[in-house]
């Protein structure tokens, strides 16, 4: 009863080496940066569908608002002018006057200076009165074309 003491090994069973701990965790870290940079393209998809869907509904309510004169700037509801609408605002929603291009007005989702889309390369989202979509400041000219960041898997 007091004699050898035994281990949790038993016989000629060896615990795990220092190879197998650091393969191991190599592929932990390796799947973790894999996940981690998947994880964020999602949440910048979701802030980019969020301002997309603000930006259509600031359109509906101006089609269905009172109409202003040409040179005047709609003012949109303080709900619509930025996005998302609930939690951290990544984007400002703002609108365009009238122009020779734009038809009746034209809006605009810039993200925020200091909000977590900020160095986003797909810059700002535009639509305007015509249907017309636009990338008016994207960081790189693959870019400029509004389906491949805004509305692809971008």
């Amino acid at each position: 009863m007091y004699g050898k003491r035994q281990g949790i090994l038993q016989g000629g069973e060896r615990g795990i080496s220092l190879l197998e701990v650091v393969l191991v965790l190599a592929i932990l870290v390796i799947m973790g940066g894999y996940t981690a940079s998947h994880y964020h393209r999602y949440y910048q998809r979701g802030y980019r569908l969020a301002a997309i869907t603000t930006v259509y509904e600031a359109a509906l309510f101006l089609e269905k608002g009172p109409t202003t004169s040409p040179k005047t700037t709609p003012k949109l509801p303080t709900q619509l002018q930025h996005a998302p609408q609930q939690g951290v605002a990544a984007y400002r929603i703002s609108v365009q006057a009238e122009n020779a291009h734009n038809g009746e007005y034209s809006i605009l989702a810039q993200p925020l200076e200091n909000g977590p889309m900020q160095r986003d390369s797909c810059g700002s989202y535009q639509l305007d009165a015509t249907g017309r979509r636009s990338n008016p400041q994207a960081r790189y000219p693959a870019q400029k074309a509004a389906h491949l960041c805004w509305l692809g898997r971008g």
